[in-house]
């Protein structure tokens, strides 16, 4: 991938609620997987924890995440725990999410997980700035 297109396609893993990002629209862009430090780090992060949860304040609702360089984006949190994420340049990603450790984390197809801090429910309207485990900032508004 060029340099000039490697930049452009530089979003995050996960963007929103607190989470999320991804990818660009194209099907060449690939997001640099996280580096763990230890063994026990990288099967945390590949397996999902069997206490998360789906929390009801995010079931079914949809967050405006706005990225570092002023983005928007959209994520769609299904009830069944899964969810989408569409934005500029034909961005339409489908994926997973879900709640543990105090992390809302999303698993968006060929993409790395992402996590970013919740631990206190979102109130629908007050945007929420916060930096996941992949050291993206957003800024997430809960519709």
């Amino acid at each position: 991938m060029s340099p000039g297109l490697q930049s452009r396609c530089r979003l995050s893993a996960g963007a929103i609620l607190l989470a999320l990002l991804g990818a660009c629209g194209g099907s060449n862009a690939r997001q640099k997987a996280p580096e763990y430090q230890s063994t026990e780090q990288l099967e945390k992060a590949a397996t999902r924890p069997q206490s998360a949860s789906l929390p009801p304040e995010l079931k079914g609702r949809l967050a405006k995440v706005t990225l570092s360089d002023k983005r928007v984006l959209t994520v769609r949190y299904h009830p069944d725990g899964t969810a989408r994420m569409t934005g500029p340049n034909e961005l339409d990603l489908s994926g997973q999410w879900f709640v543990a450790f105090e992390k809302l984390c999303f698993e968006w197809q060929g993409l790395p997980r992402e996590c970013w801090p919740y631990k206190t429910a979102v109130k629908p309207g007050e945007p929420v700035t916060s930096t996941s485990d992949l050291g993206q900032t957003i800024e997430s508004t809960l519709q």
